[in-house]
């Protein structure tokens, strides 16, 4: 089997619901992904610390699927404005709170997206691995997270460099991903499994070697004006 047919197959699986989303009247991608940060990551909160694993994993998984619709969903609703009145912003504009009401693709949009999908992070990253993480590689993972936020906009406001995502970053952001899952396997389904808790500890510490990676790409311009980071 073709691996990419196979994989744009699963796409398209995941990704079907957002075409009837989007002809729901009053949902914009901003609204969704508030929705997610300021409704659905404090349920599951209350819910693994309470003891509701069901319905606290529940929504994580619900929060990690609604931050891909949230994406597809703009793309779509600003193709439907391309073609019937051009774009529906400037560029120029900044981000504004009247912007979560804009269907299509907005300058908050562009800002409260990538957000909400690290405060997910920070945020379940403490309350999943509390009993099975290295504390030291919880506050590192954070600590580096909140510095690569701050550091891309700063480099936009210097104009120094360009500020995109390199490849270490979308990297991190799959093993950060990919080290939650395995918490939550070793302190709920194998919480006496030493290797389970060595492996959700081993995805954590590579996390953070590629944000520190990342981090030195984005800084690369400061001491090699030749390089494009």
């Amino acid at each position: 089997m073709n691996i990419k047919k196979y994989w744009r197959s699963v796409k398209k699986g995941f990704f079907w619901p957002v075409q009837y989303i989007a002809k729901i009247p009053g949902i914009t991608p901003n609204l969704l992904t508030s929705f997610r940060v300021v409704i659905m990551i404090p349920i599951a909160v209350w819910s693994l610390l309470t003891g509701w694993l069901t319905l606290g994993y529940g929504m994580l998984v619900l929060c990690y699927i609604l931050d891909g619709y949230d994406g597809k969903l703009s793309r779509i609703q600003q193709e439907v404005l391309n073609r019937e009145q051009g774009s529906s912003y400037s560029k120029a504009h900044r981000p504004h709170i009247n912007q979560l009401f804009m269907k299509g693709e907005t300058p908050l949009g562009a800002f409260l997206d990538p957000l909400a999908d690290k405060l997910t992070f920070w945020v379940f990253l403490p309350v999943i691995g509390m009993t099975v993480l290295n504390s030291y590689l919880i506050l590192g993972a954070i600590s580096f997270g909140v510095i690569l936020t701050l550091v891309r906009p700063f480099k936009r406001w210097m104009k120094i460099g360009n500020s995109r995502a390199n490849v270490f970053g979308k990297v991190k952001m799959w093993m950060e991903f990919f080290s939650l899952v395995a918490a939550a396997i070793a302190a709920h389904l194998f919480s006496s499994s030493e290797i389970a808790i060595w492996v959700a500890n081993a995805l954590l510490f590579c996390a953070i070697g590629l944000a520190v990676a990342s981090l030195h790409r984005h800084l690369q311009p400061w001491w090699d004006p030749s390089s494009q980071a």
